[in-house]
């Protein structure tokens, strides 16, 4: 582990790893990390800081240009994972839905882009990305390209030490079996992308932000394709207060 700190918080990094051997080390996680810091009364904090997650561009999509596409896609197309169910942090860590129109108008010119085959490889979607979509956030003194739920920078940048797609919009886990959840899920959810042979459309959801049980039943479809109940997810990770009737509704409907 790299023991850092960051500003107002101390941030603990682990060497990259699969969901295999996030599993394997799942227990030695729990005892080195988090037990031995509630020993000194460190804890995560549900509001401040975050749990961000990179996964490896190489080892997700690699060279493919519709994989990746459709990644970022997919991810706009659940803006209720970054308006409350996994984080809801709008400084740090807004959805493209919270941006002005005129940056998920250019989102979509940029995907035509791909479409179109004017965008044929990561790094270019990446870069195009960065600077004519990711051009605001509410930190005016602040770069906006990192501040968003779905960082891209490593992926951009010519020569970065690993390229990795940050997803920011994740709060601080309180367990190592948290941890393991969310990782299994971006998996389940690549492996459900990879089985997509065409391009998927944006479709933002027709509902708001604090239609919860719209929501909660979304993240009930999103998880089931990446071969994940809800159930079993809620069994390891606590949602926030705000999600739990929707939870049961959802729950009582699909048993």
């Amino acid at each position: 582990f790299v023991v850092d700190t960051d500003p107002g918080v101390i941030e603990v990094q682990t060497r990259p790893q699969t969901v295999r051997e996030i599993k394997k080390n799942v227990d030695r996680l729990q005892t080195d990390l988090f037990d031995a810091a509630a020993e000194i009364n460190l804890f995560p904090h549900l509001h401040h800081g975050g749990g961000h997650i990179h996964m490896s561009a190489e080892g997700s999509v690699d060279n493919n240009i519709l994989l990746m596409r459709n990644l970022i896609v997919d991810f706009v197309n659940h803006p209720g994972l970054s308006t409350g169910i996994l984080e809801r942090d709008f400084l740090n860590a807004p959805p493209l839905t919270q941006l002005h129109p005129e940056n998920l108008e250019a989102f979509r010119r940029v995907i035509e882009d791909v479409d179109n085959k004017k965008i044929r490889s990561p790094r270019v979607l990446a870069e195009r990305i960065n600077t004519d979509v990711y051009t605001w956030n509410q930190y005016s003194i602040e770069r906006p390209d990192k501040f968003q739920a779905l960082n891209l920078i490593r992926i951009a940048e010519e020569d970065p030490p690993d390229r990795t797609f940050e997803f920011r919009a994740i709060r601080a886990q309180k367990t190592a079996g948290e941890f393991l959840i969310l990782t299994r899920m971006l998996e389940g959810r690549m492996a459900f992308l990879k089985r997509q042979t065409a391009p998927i459309p944006i479709k933002l959801p027709d509902f708001d932000e604090f239609e919860d049980l719209k929501h909660m039943k979304a993240f009930s479809k999103y998880l089931a394709q990446a071969g994940i109940t809800l159930k079993e997810f809620t069994a390891s990770y606590d949602l926030p207060i705000r999600y739990v009737n929707a939870t049961y509704r959802v729950r009582q409907t699909t048993l």
